[in-house]
């Protein structure tokens, strides 16, 4: 059994060597933020491979939490695309209640889906009246709460 332990313990020590004495040398350094980000970048990829990738996708799950009536949860399948300044989010559920979110950016507007047939989810609602407040401000008119009366201001 001893002799076991000293048989593992031998390259253990072997390869934490040269980790303990390139950490040594490093404590005394200062590294700036521009070399830690370019670093960071050049461990994703070189600057023309990167700059050769225009969109980007990435998938997972999603859970979401009811605290409104009814009460609950769902989980489900998420979405992330970009391509440009272009972008699509979706989350999708096994609810009744909330089936799905889908939004987009074309490069100059925004977009909520319906979550269900007519109907926008709290989130895509709010979204939905931040985007008409913030081009109503830009344009100079200005809507009501009830959102369907326009004036100019």
């Amino acid at each position: 059994m001893r002799v076991r332990k000293q048989s593992l313990i031998l390259p253990f020590v072997c390869l934490l060597l040269p980790l303990i004495s390139s950490l040594g040398s490093s404590f005394g350094q200062k590294v700036k933020l521009e070399e830690v980000l370019a670093r960071h970048l050049e461990s994703i990829g070189s600057s023309k491979a990167r700059g050769a990738v225009s969109t980007r996708i990435i998938s997972g799950t999603s859970q979401i939490i009811f605290r409104t009536t009814p009460p609950g949860q769902a989980v489900g399948k998420a979405v992330l695309a970009s391509e440009g300044n272009k972008s699509l989010f979706g989350m999708s559920f096994l609810s009744p209640v909330y089936p799905r979110e889908q939004m987009g950016f074309n490069g100059n507007n925004f977009m909520a889906a319906f979550a269900t047939p007519g109907t926008r989810s709290v989130l895509g609602n709010f979204l939905m009246i931040v985007r008409s407040k913030r081009a109503s401000c830009s344009t100079g008119v200005r809507r009501d709460e009830d959102h369907r009366r326009s004036r100019v201001v």
